[in-house]
């Protein structure tokens, strides 16, 4: 990442991420409490609607949940 003052300067900032490992269903609790801390979180998710016996409701999920998988699925990519 470049930056340029008005003095005509340049300065270089180099900026680390990080990916992180979280348990099944806390991929919204780590997020909040990284930010408490006052650290920069991207947590991309969706809305998608969730039924029960007696309501539907739309439900938050991760695009990318954490956890070892379900055991459901073929691709190595997402059963690591």
């Amino acid at each position: 990442m470049t930056t340029r003052w008005r003095g005509g300067g340049v300065t270089t900032m180099e900026l680390n991420w990080y990916a992180l490992w979280v348990k099944s269903r806390h991929e919204f609790i780590a997020r909040d409490e990284l930010q408490k801390k006052g650290i920069e979180t991207f947590l991309p998710s969706a809305m998608r609607q969730r039924q029960w016996s007696d309501r539907k409701k739309n439900v938050e999920f991760p695009v990318f949940p954490g956890g070892r998988g379900n055991g459901r699925t073929g691709d190595r990519a997402l059963s690591y």
